[in-house]
């Protein structure tokens, strides 16, 4: 499912990026899979958080996306030093020509699309990162996300017969707000056409973290990590074993 990128949605990832170490706890995980020297490219990077933590852990990071007003934020908001080893790109990953050491796929697609962007553009490692689970939370009544699930993804690498390492990620993404009707904003954001009552979000938020954001909503992601080697998915070469 592809992020709607609005003013709106773009302050409440960031607002939920900055009160959390999500990001930096999937690139510590996702760097011990690829060397410090490798030049990796982030895979519909959004709004560019985890290709910023991913900096400390590799020579250079491609951030690429196909939506030009997240990058055009992540651009906004690099520093020079970070600008000479992070370059916000937007295009379809899908359709691109890079050559790239690592690639990293955090919530992206299915794993069909993973695969034909790994086989054409990956020297080394893929690392791909999946929902443990098939429904997604934000939207009324949940979304089905069965075909990009962890469980669907694993299958289709079995199927293929690609060897691939597997690891479990429980983290914390928790929404902070302003107010109860900052809550009722972003409700709105990902559910146009289902209105909630102040009453009812009450009833869901938590206190916040801070006196800038004295409401929050828990959102506890359970998460895939699959690692896996590129030549295994051009040619049947060995890759890593399988663990759980």
């Amino acid at each position: 499912m592809r992020q709607r990128w609005t003013p709106d949605t773009i302050r409440f990832l960031r607002d939920a990026a900055a009160n959390s170490d999500y990001y930096q706890q999937i690139a510590r995980r996702a760097a011990a899979f690829f060397p410090q020297s490798a030049r990796v490219c982030d895979a519909g990077c959004g709004l560019g958080e985890l290709s910023l933590a991913l900096l400390p852990y590799c020579r250079h990071v491609t951030a690429v996306d196909v939506c030009p007003a997240p990058l055009a934020n992540l651009a906004d908001r690099l520093t020079a030093e970070q600008r000479a080893r992070l370059e916000p790109v937007c295009g379809d990953v899908l359709a691109s020509r890079g050559w790239y050491d690592a690639m990293v796929f955090c919530l992206f697609g299915s794993m069909e699309e993973i695969l034909s962007a790994v086989r054409t553009q990956c020297a080394g490692t893929a690392v791909a990162i999946k929902r443990d689970c098939a429904v997604h939370r934000f939207t009324a009544g949940g979304r089905d996300m069965t075909s990009h699930s962890a469980e669907t993804a694993e299958a289709l690498l079995r199927e293929r017969g690609i060897p691939y390492r597997a690891e479990t990620l429980e983290l914390a993404l928790d929404q902070p707000f302003w107010s109860v009707e900052d809550a009722e904003r972003f409700f709105r954001a990902y559910n146009p056409e289902a209105a909630a009552s102040p009453a009812e979000l009450l009833r869901r938020l938590e206190p916040g973290p801070s006196p800038e954001f004295p409401l929050r909503l828990p959102n506890r992601k359970r998460l895939r990590l699959l690692a896996f080697q590129a030549e295994a998915v051009r040619d049947g070469a060995p890759g890593c074993p399988h663990s759980g």
